[in-house]
């Protein structure tokens, strides 16, 4: 049988309509305008992909022919169907609050953008398009992120079932950049600040119960890697029962980035085959 084809993006605009800092380390924009028609309730959760120039502009119709826009990856936090449009949240860092050139080596095209975007510039991106989903069919859970990560975090937890038990583990620069997240009463939710201790170290202190548990992890791409083995090798965790993805790297752009997560991916396969 022949595999379905995926659909084509196709890029869409949007337009601010609003930008505020929500938490001392997070951005929250509001996106409308035409584009906007393509959103609905269940695009919250799922992911888009900001498109940019090489230079840092979202004028995207100024590109050579043939030439890639930039693309930075988002998930989308909320819809607003009375007024039609998103809100999405972008982490703010360093790198954003500096002026001059821009290149794909220096990178920060989203979180520069988003600190000086304005009510009325135009954004180009495509999406919506679903995250991948984690098993759900479990009695204990253990679902990790750091900031970047938050908004698909608030999304995972709206599909655990309401007798969940477990813990959640959230990496955030400073307690003020926590946002309210829904959870059963069974799920003890452990907050790490980044700067007195690693994620994976807060994760290797809980007392897992690895009885039927399910795992979720987003976060940085060398602390998913030691978690991914703790819970895989040290902890016996069935793969299967596990979703790990790594959102970003330190000192790397999005565009490096990939690259590794790809390279990544291909030694973790070879490592599950000859393990069989």
């Amino acid at each position: 049988m022949a595999q379905a084809m995926r659909p084509k993006m196709s890029p869409k605009q949007l337009t601010v309509v609003g930008n505020e800092l929500i938490t001392p380390n997070m951005i929250r924009l509001t996106l409308g305008g035409e584009g906007s028609q393509h959103f609905s309730q269940e695009s919250a959760g799922q992911y888009v992909k900001f498109l940019f120039t090489a230079d840092g502009s979202t004028d995207i119709s100024t590109l050579p022919e043939g030439q890639k826009p930039m693309m930075r990856t988002f998930t989308v936090s909320g819809y607003q169907p009375d007024a039609s449009t998103i809100t999405i949240d972008v982490a703010k860092h360093e790198l954003a609050e500096l002026d001059g050139v821009i290149t794909p080596d220096i990178g920060g095209y989203a979180s520069r953008w988003a600190v000086k975007a304005q009510v009325g510039d135009v954004i180009s991106l495509v999406g919506p398009r679903p995250i991948q989903a984690m098993p759900v069919d479990a009695e204990h859970f253990l679902l990790v992120a750091d900031m970047t990560a938050q908004t698909a975090l608030q999304g995972k937890l709206a599909l655990l079932p309401d007798n969940a038990k477990g813990h959640v583990v959230l990496d955030v620069p400073t307690k003020a950049d926590l946002q309210p997240l829904a959870l059963s009463e069974s799920v003890e939710l452990v907050v790490n600040i980044s700067s007195e201790s690693s994620l994976s170290n807060c994760v290797k202190a809980l007392e897992l119960n690895t009885e039927n548990l399910a795992v979720w992890c987003a976060c940085e791409f060398s602390e998913m890697r030691t978690i991914r083995s703790y819970i895989t090798s040290d902890k016996a965790v069935d793969r299967k029962m596990c979703y790990f993805s790594s959102y970003w790297k330190h000192g790397v752009t999005e565009d490096g980035h990939k690259v590794l997560k790809r390279e990544d991916s291909m030694a973790l396969e070879e490592q599950v085959a000859k393990a069989k």
